[in-house]
């Protein structure tokens, strides 16, 4: 039988340190598969590759961090998303601006907002087109990562901005090196 891992790729902004961020998302995941499918397990092969070290010194302490986890809060599944009365009428309000922005963008060819936001809200993301220096060493450490787990069944979970350099490794791979097969990806 082929041995299994999952790999997780974190996403945008700082992080707490490498090893308490690993864990964390390890405790989340065994969390989901008991609490949603009644799985019980303590083992679960799990690697992490970390990039908020290239851009960020120093970690995000425990008390500054603005997401922590906290284990076994709750019991059960956990509930099914409800869309607040709001979204709707938000989602009404930015197509109807995203049609007008995307007006100014084909007949202009300037997307202003996207670059408005892209630089003052999404600088990590900015910084991962932007910078080649980055950019190759993010997707380096992916990279490895996969490499080092080749053989075995590979399960890629990125999440946010890790979603967009899990899909590009993923092109690379396919394209300039020897297959490493990953088995789902998720985001």
């Amino acid at each position: 039988m082929v041995s299994s891992v999952i790999i997780g790729i974190h996403g945008l902004a700082n992080k707490p340190p490498p090893d308490e961020k690993k864990e964390w998302w390890k405790l989340a995941i065994i969390e989901g598969l008991k609490r949603n499918c009644g799985k019980t397990t303590d083992e679960l092969s799990f690697d992490f590759v970390y990039w908020a070290d290239l851009r960020y010194k120093p970690p995000i302490s425990l008390a500054t961090n603005p997401e922590p986890y906290y284990p076994d809060e709750g019991i059960g599944p956990f509930p099914a998303y409800q869309a607040h009365k709001w979204v709707a009428v938000f989602n009404e309000i930015t197509s109807v601006i995203g049609k007008e922005v995307n007006f100014l963008d084909l007949h202009t060819g300037v997307d202003r907002v996207g670059d408005f936001v892209l630089e003052k809200d999404l600088q990590d993301l900015a910084a991962y087109y932007e910078d080649q220096n980055f950019r190759t060493t993010v997707r380096q450490r992916l990279i490895d990562k996969l490499k080092e787990h080749a053989g075995k069944r590979i399960m890629l979970i990125g999440h946010s901005m890790g979603s967009i350099i899990a899909y590009d490794v993923l092109r690379i791979i396919g394209r300039q090196m020897p297959p490493i097969p990953v088995d789902h990806l998720s985001r």
